[in-house]
Protein backbone atom coordinates (compact mmCIF):
# COMPACT_ATOMS: atom_id res chain seq x y z
CA UNK A 1 0.00 0.00 0.00
CA UNK A 2 1.19 3.62 -1.18
CA UNK A 3 0.08 6.41 0.74
CA UNK A 4 1.28 10.45 -0.79
CA UNK A 5 0.39 13.76 0.92
CA UNK A 6 -2.44 15.42 -0.73
CA UNK A 7 -1.75 19.01 0.81
CA UNK A 8 -1.82 18.49 4.51
CA UNK A 9 -3.68 15.56 4.62
CA UNK A 10 -2.17 12.15 3.60
CA UNK A 11 -4.22 9.67 1.59
CA UNK A 12 -3.99 6.34 -0.11
CA UNK A 13 -2.40 6.51 -3.07
CA UNK A 14 -2.77 2.99 -4.54
CA UNK A 15 -1.73 -0.55 -3.89
CA UNK A 16 -0.27 -3.39 -6.01
CA UNK A 17 2.09 -6.54 -6.31
CA UNK A 18 4.76 -5.04 -8.13
CA UNK A 19 7.80 -3.17 -6.23
CA UNK A 20 8.75 -1.54 -10.18
CA UNK A 21 4.86 0.32 -9.55
CA UNK A 22 6.10 1.93 -6.21
CA UNK A 23 9.76 2.59 -7.62
CA UNK A 24 8.33 4.83 -10.33
CA UNK A 25 5.69 6.82 -7.56
CA UNK A 26 9.14 8.33 -6.33
CA UNK A 27 9.64 11.32 -7.71
CA UNK A 28 11.76 14.18 -7.25
CA UNK A 29 8.29 16.46 -6.04
CA UNK A 30 6.91 13.21 -4.00
CA UNK A 31 6.54 12.65 -0.27
CA UNK A 32 5.08 8.98 0.06
CA UNK A 33 4.70 6.19 2.62
CA UNK A 34 5.30 2.49 1.28
CA UNK A 35 4.43 -0.43 3.28
CA UNK A 36 5.85 -3.45 1.42
CA UNK A 37 5.07 -7.48 1.98
CA UNK A 38 8.78 -8.99 1.44
CA UNK A 39 8.26 -12.72 1.47
CA UNK A 40 11.41 -14.56 2.89
CA UNK A 41 12.84 -17.85 3.52
CA UNK A 42 14.15 -21.08 2.25
CA UNK A 43 12.41 -24.11 0.52
CA UNK A 44 11.05 -25.68 3.61
CA UNK A 45 10.09 -22.32 5.56
CA UNK A 46 8.67 -19.50 4.15
CA UNK A 47 7.51 -16.51 6.30
CA UNK A 48 6.22 -12.56 5.43
CA UNK A 49 7.89 -9.75 6.89
CA UNK A 50 6.52 -5.99 6.12
CA UNK A 51 8.90 -2.91 5.81
CA UNK A 52 7.73 0.91 5.75
CA UNK A 53 9.24 2.65 3.54
CA UNK A 54 9.44 6.91 3.41
CA UNK A 55 10.78 8.32 0.28
CA UNK A 56 10.78 11.89 0.28
CA UNK A 57 12.28 14.01 -3.18
CA UNK A 58 15.05 15.99 -3.42
CA UNK A 59 12.78 18.85 -4.14
CA UNK A 60 10.72 18.60 -1.34
CA UNK A 61 11.28 21.62 1.36
CA UNK A 62 13.40 21.46 4.78
CA UNK A 63 9.72 22.41 6.40
CA UNK A 64 7.47 19.33 4.60
CA UNK A 65 10.75 16.95 5.01
CA UNK A 66 10.48 17.76 9.00
CA UNK A 67 6.69 17.17 9.26
CA UNK A 68 7.06 13.99 7.50
CA UNK A 69 9.50 12.55 10.25
CA UNK A 70 6.73 13.41 12.55
CA UNK A 71 3.84 11.54 10.09
CA UNK A 72 5.63 8.48 9.85
CA UNK A 73 4.50 7.52 13.52
CA UNK A 74 0.90 7.88 13.07
CA UNK A 75 0.91 6.29 9.23
CA UNK A 76 3.16 3.21 11.11
CA UNK A 77 -0.24 2.98 13.49
CA UNK A 78 -3.09 2.93 10.99
CA UNK A 79 -1.02 0.17 8.82
CA UNK A 80 -0.35 -2.27 11.89
CA UNK A 81 -4.30 -1.53 12.94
Amino acid sequence: AVFKYEGSMIVPAGQGTDYEDFKRMCTDDARLFGFVRITMGDAMSKRAKFTLITWIGENISGLQRAKISTDKAMVKDIVQV
